[in-house]
């Protein structure tokens, strides 16, 4: 006959219970955060409303099924009591992970639920007009692009540019601007707009991993961009926010090498006087603004976009800004008042003409700017290096640099979409 130790039995007696207790609650609690996704909030008050009870029983002793004897120490208890409450807290805090996770997941099914034949991918960009998402067709299959204005953020001013983004880039018909297919808004209060997706990169990406582009190439994107703009221009519309990041770069049609302007999100109605912009406020990004941007933000017209694309072959051609500085405040200041350092000193055997004709585009005078977008094209036909990069070649670029792109540090720029001025 082997002895038995009372205390011991009493110990593993109300172990087994707590355990039997623990584990059937946590079955429960565990299939209900799957099947019932709820917030993080409700899923942890639910755990400690549950778990509660089976702790305190544990505290005061399950129910006298053995004699007297069969007493517990004060130790042992407080170890039963511990343990259970540790569970408890890990099964609480999983099930209101799984809880979270659900939710969020179901929110985003059901986000791509109610833009009704779209479904949409992963995210794909962000800025202060609002978030892209990859998306398709639901029956086309057609890959597309979706930029979204949550309800959050869509006071009555920023509704007001986002419907105007869509609907004067929907009046654009020139190659290289991006196409809109749809727009719409959903009964929780998200506009958005479904526009082409283009395969490959910004001109931003494509500058960082490849370094100065050879004078062909910015010839070749020149041209592009160039027309885009200029069809803007004629129908009395203004960017005002040139920027490499703003400029895809991708294949389409079969070409390897074609530029899309994009984010007419400060678009400017030239033959418009009541506009949807606050006097005072400087729209773009400093680091290719011009001066006139700066000062007299509400008097912008073409001639600026004009500035901005020099400041961008400038980017393209040198890998360096125009103008740097430790704040955008010192960026805008040199805009206004330095004059740029020669591309012929940074681009060693530079096309002259393409280096002439950036310059006169980054004239503080408007006046002294290139007449027009189109006045552009009919330059950059005439440089030499005009036909140097040829298909093939943009091919070969793309094979060697595509896993080398990266998304863009938003912290090597300085990015201000918006602010005041004296």
């Amino acid at each position: 006959m082997f002895s038995t130790d009372p205390g011991l039995v009493r110990v593993l007696f109300e172990f087994s219970g707590l355990m039997i207790s623990l584990l059937v609650a946590t079955q429960i609690l565990t299939v209900r955060a799957a099947l019932v996704p709820s917030s993080l909030k409700y899923s942890l008050i639910l755990a400690a409303v549950v778990g509660l009870p089976i702790c305190i029983f544990t505290g005061l002793g399950w129910p006298a099924m053995l004699p007297p004897r069969f007493s517990i120490a004060s130790d042992d208890r407080g170890f039963l009591i511990a343990f259970g409450i540790n569970w408890w807290l890990f099964t609480g805090a999983a099930c209101g992970v799984i809880a979270r996770v659900v939710h969020r997941l179901q929110s985003e099914v059901q986000m791509a639920k109610r833009l009704g034949q779209y479904e949409l991918g992963e995210k794909i960009g962000e800025g202060g007009m609002g978030t892209v998402f990859r998306a398709r067709h639901a029956m086309m299959k057609r890959p597309v692009a979706i930029k979204l204005l949550p309800a959050a953020a869509a006071d009555q001013d920023a509704i007001s540019r986002f419907e105007r983004e869509v609907q004067l880039t929907s009046q654009l018909s020139h190659p290289n601007t991006v196409v809109i297919h749809d727009y719409g808004r959903t009964h929780e209060g998200i506009f958005y707009y479904v526009m082409e997706y283009i395969e490959g990169a910004t001109l931003e990406q494509v500058s960082v991993a490849s370094g100065p582009m050879p004078s062909g190439r910015v010839v070749h994107i020149l041209e592009m961009v160039a027309g885009a703009l200029g069809e803007a221009h004629e129908r009395g519309l203004v960017h005002r926010d040139v920027k490499p990041a703003n400029i895809l770069l991708g294949p389409r049609g079969g070409e390897p090498d074609v530029a899309k302007v994009l984010d007419f999100g400060l678009v400017r109605t030239v033959r418009i006087e009541s506009e949807i912009t606050t006097p005072g406020i400087m729209m773009g990004t400093p680091l290719f603004m011009s001066p006139e941007a700066m000062k007299h933000p509400d008097r912008v017209d073409a001639r600026s976009d004009l500035y901005s694309l020099g400041a961008v072959a400038y980017y393209l051609l040198s890998s360096h800004y125009v103008f740097e500085g430790e704040s955008a405040l010192d960026v805008c200041g040199q805009h206004m008042h330095a004059s740029p350092k020669p591309l012929a000193a940074l681009v060693p055997g530079i096309d002259p003409e393409l280096a002439k004709l950036v310059l006169s585009c980054l004239a503080k005078d408007p006046a002294e700017r290139p007449p027009s977008a189109r006045a552009i094209c009919e330059a950059l036909s005439r440089c030499p290096s005009r036909g140097q990069w040829t298909s093939e070649m943009a091919r070969a670029w793309w094979a060697h640099h595509q896993p080398l792109l990266q998304p863009r540090d938003p912290d090597q720029t300085f990015v201000t979409g918006e602010f005041r001025v004296a």
